[in-house]
C-alpha cells in the first residue's frame, strides 16, 4: 500500500491504495511501474518520438504537451495540456 492524493480533493488529502506491481498497474498516461518504491513514475526518455500521444521529452522524462487547444494534441486540449480524452471537473462536495 503506498499514500496517494486523493482524486479532486480539495484540501491535499491522501489515502491509501494499492501500488504498482508492473507497468500495466499504472493508469496514467506517460508512466511506467518503479517497483523498487511501487509508485508509477514518468518515462525516461532522450526525445520525443520515445513519448506517447500527447507527451513531449522534457529534462529526460516524458511529460505532457502544453496547449492552447485541440488542434495542438492528438486527443483533447484540458487546462493547458493534452490528454487523450475530455476530463470532467472537480467541484467542493455538495452540503
Amino acid at each position: 500500500m503506498i499514500c496517494e492524493p486523493l482524486a479532486c480533493s480539495c484540501n491535499g488529502v491522501a489515502t491509501c491504495t494499492p501500488g504498482c506491481t508492473s507497468d500495466a498497474g499504472c493508469t496514467a498516461g506517460g508512466t511506467v511501474c518503479d517497483v523498487s518504491t511501487n509508485r508509477c513514475v514518468a518515462i525516461a526518455c532522450s526525445d520525443d518520438p520515445e513519448c506517447p500521444d500527447d507527451f513531449r521529452c522534457d529534462a529526460g522524462t516524458c511529460t505532457r504537451k502544453a496547449c492552447s487547444d485541440e488542434l495542438d494534441c492528438d486527443g483533447f486540449c484540458v487546462l493547458g495540456s493534452c490528454y487523450p480524452e475530455a476530463r470532467g471537473e472537480c467541484r467542493p462536495p455538495s452540503s
